[in-house]
């Protein structure tokens, strides 16, 4: 009788675990955001570079669609790089596909950022006066809105110059923008110089 409840339980137990595994891949579309998640996590950089400097100061011009001039309290400008992000390059020919793309990024950096302060916490500065940082607009990262909207792509070099969790956010906002199709993911795109742009 012991021998017969014990098999009887080891097949109930069996028999369970091929339901729920037929389950789970028959409902497989559910827990696709936890894969797609766990992707972003892979790309994502855990030996960031070290933050060397904190400068703050208002944008003053807006020259591409990754990169932001600054005024700071000494009245000295710089031009910071934005980290994790690339913008469209510009183009020789101002009535392109190409030229257009590229003013639309730059004109939408220039929407949010353009007489506003900003603090810049920078991996890289040289004396010239130009550095590669994460640029911050009341305490939010710049790139998260510029990815989201598709205006610019995730730049893999530079995102290990920002915390993990600035990079898993810009990830995301690539993604959100990239399956929705908006700004430089929407109709048909080629890859130059690094990133997506009109043909």
């Amino acid at each position: 009788m012991f021998w017969f409840l014990h098999y009887a339980v080891k097949v109930g137990i069996g028999a369970a675990l091929i339901a729920l595994g037929a389950w789970l891949y028959a409902n497989r579309v559910w827990f696709a955001p936890a894969e797609e998640w766990m992707e972003t996590l892979r790309r994502a950089e855990t030996e960031t570079l070290p933050i060397v400097g904190e400068a703050t100061g208002r944008v003053i011009r807006v020259p591409a669609g990754d990169s932001v001039i600054v005024r700071n309290e000494q009245g000295a400008t710089v031009t910071f790089r934005i980290a994790g992000v690339l913008g469209p390059p510009p183009s020789r020919h101002p009535r392109s596909e190409r030229a257009a793309v590229f003013k639309r990024s730059q004109g939408f950096l220039k929407s949010l950022a353009i007489s506003n302060d900003v603090r810049i916490a920078y991996t890289f500065m040289v004396p010239e006066g130009s550095g590669l940082g994460g640029v911050y607009l009341a305490g939010t990262n710049l790139g998260i809105a510029l990815l989201r909207e598709g205006m610019v792509i995730v730049h893999d070099s530079s995102l290990k110059s920002l915390p993990v969790q600035d990079q898993v956010q810009l990830l995301a906002a690539e993604k959100e923008a990239r399956e929705a199709r908006r700004g430089v993911w929407e109709g048909e795109w080629v890859r130059i110089g690094g990133g997506p742009t009109g043909r």
